[in-house]
């Protein structure tokens, strides 16, 4: 049991979710600041952004990012 618990725990993966809107100048520095931190633990991860109808060129940003990295998914809430 103590067994399976360990191996569940292993496996586990964290999620970050961020919430964007008109924040196209600091995207990138946020995305690699969240890098450093959570490479540092060893675990897999994932970065979801959600951009909620920015008028900015935040969505461009985000896609750019998206195409360089595999763990990074983006959800554009189109208004």
């Amino acid at each position: 049991m103590i067994d399976d618990i360990k191996a569940a725990m292993s496996t586990q993966k964290i999620s970050v979710v961020i919430p964007v809107y008109n924040e196209e100048r600091v995207i990138e520095s946020l995305h690699e600041e969240l890098i450093a931190v959570l490479e540092k633990t060893n675990k897999k991860y994932e970065l979801i952004y959600v951009d909620d109808c920015s008028q900015d060129k935040s969505l461009n940003v985000l896609n750019r990012i998206f195409k360089k990295c595999d763990n990074v998914q983006v959800i554009s809430l189109l208004g």
